[in-house]
């Protein structure tokens, strides 16, 4: 093995956070993943009361983080996707 840092990130082609609704928490975990993350890992995080963007300071390329929703009751699969107003288009339609 070589002496280069793994990250559970280094392979990951999405990256979604759903930490308790806290931007002091929010804010320096991105930054923590945009660091730890491929660049061209897509970012989503599961808000229910704050945009995506008041979290995203931390980040490097806001056009890869979008905002997700997941219905209730888990075993419908049903997933909103949504642009934080910087959102590249094709990531969503990648997603």
């Amino acid at each position: 093995m070589s002496g280069r840092n793994l990250s559970p990130l280094d392979d990951a082609w999405l990256a979604v956070e759903s930490v308790p609704e806290r931007l002091e928490i929010k804010i320096p975990l991105w930054g923590q993943i945009d660091h730890a993350a491929p660049p061209d890992t897509i970012f989503a995080t599961n808000p229910s009361s704050f945009a995506s963007r008041l979290m995203a300071a931390n980040i490097r390329d806001k056009t890869r983080l979008c905002n997700t929703h997941f219905y209730m009751p888990p075993q419908f699969n049903a997933l909103d996707l949504m642009s934080d107003g910087e959102t590249d288009r094709g990531l969503l339609d990648t997603c």
